[in-house]
């Protein structure tokens, strides 16, 4: 096994750890994690857009931890309808919106690295009732899961080719970096303290 594809097994396996861990969060009376609703109903919808576009760009080893991403977020947003939060908020709505403009402009565009740039771009705007979330009641996501995913997102950036990085092809360098970036920030806002209200 080349180094490469034991690195996408283990971010493979580390994301399948992550969401184990989040779905027990998810599940607990209390203290665990309540996720953002309309977060993880378009992330879920998303992370098919870009495993099926990675595939199609033929991803290789970073794109079993794709599907793996498209299939938690999936059952994420199933455990999240009865003890997750928002839905059809202002943010929620602004979210929705704007995700579904960068999905029609992608399904009009047929250029496979365009498409992957705005399916990254949904996700980031389906990520905004999170971080809107996080702003307010900082509590409701545990910081467990996360640095899993972080872990997940790093080892998958070590499975791209880097012994050769200029024939590392942007559809496959960008959903690696992506992900390792925007999750390292969802954990940096889940375990950043907070002043003390008075």
């Amino acid at each position: 096994m080349t180094f490469t594809a034991t690195m996408g097994a283990a971010s493979t396996v580390m994301t399948a750890v992550a969401y184990l861990v989040y779905f027990a969060s998810i599940r607990k009376e209390r203290g665990g994690s309540r996720p953002s609703r309309m977060t993880w109903l378009l992330l879920a919808t998303i992370a098919w857009v870009v495993a099926i576009n990675s595939w199609l760009a033929t991803a290789g080893d970073t794109l079993a931890p794709l599907l793996m991403n498209a299939v938690g977020s999936s059952v994420v947003f199933a455990l999240s309808i009865s003890p997750g939060r928002g839905g059809w908020d202002m943010i929620d709505r602004v979210a929705l919106a704007a995700a579904l403009a960068v999905l029609a402009v992608s399904a009009v565009v047929n250029v496979p690295l365009v498409s992957l740039a705005l399916a990254l771009s949904f996700d980031f705007v389906a990520l905004v009732p999170t971080v809107s979330k996080l702003t307010r009641t900082p509590g409701d996501e545990e910081a467990t899961p996360w640095t899993l995913t972080v872990i997940a997102n790093a080892l998958n950036v070590a499975a791209l080719e880097w012994s050769r990085p200029f024939d590392i092809q942007p559809a496959h360098l960008l959903p690696p970096l992506y992900f390792l970036m925007i999750n390292g920030l969802i954990l940096a806002l889940i375990v950043m303290p907070r002043p003390k209200r008075s």
